[in-house]
């Protein structure tokens, strides 16, 4: 007899995940394979992001301004899905152009807040190390 203890957990875990990416879709408006689209860079991230960490304690601001750099781009498919009114972008057609929250001063705008911030970070990392 088999201890399938270990892969029911992981099946667990997986549907618990996926329960709620689906959850947040419905919660935002947006479409189910944007948010989980969305969702894998992002993951990733925090993944490496943790992994940094761990080894670089001091450095713990400009890595968490650093991860939001990186990390905002992958929800711009769920901005994208929520103007489109929970439909995938690619097959709906917009005439009167976008709307604010699909807008690229929007999506670019906040990048560069995030920019900002990132160097906001390195600089107070940096003139708190040398004075």
């Amino acid at each position: 007899m088999r201890n399938d203890a270990t892969s029911s957990i992981i099946v667990l875990i997986v549907l618990a995940i996926l329960g709620g990416l689906f959850w947040i879709s419905r919660s935002l408006g947006a479409s189910f394979s944007s948010v989980c689209t969305a969702a894998v860079p992002i993951l990733f991230s925090a993944v490496i992001l943790f992994a940094a960490w761990r080894f670089l304690d001091d450095f713990a601001l400009p890595l968490i301004a650093g991860f939001f750099v990186v990390a905002w781009p992958s929800i711009w498919s769920v901005l994208d899905s929520i103007a489109s009114g929970g439909r995938d972008t690619d097959d709906f057609f917009r005439p009167m152009g976008d709307p604010l929250i699909n807008s690229d001063w929007l999506k670019w705008g906040v990048e560069a807040l995030f920019v900002g911030l990132l160097a906001t970070a390195i600089y107070a990392r940096h003139r708190r190390r040398y004075w």
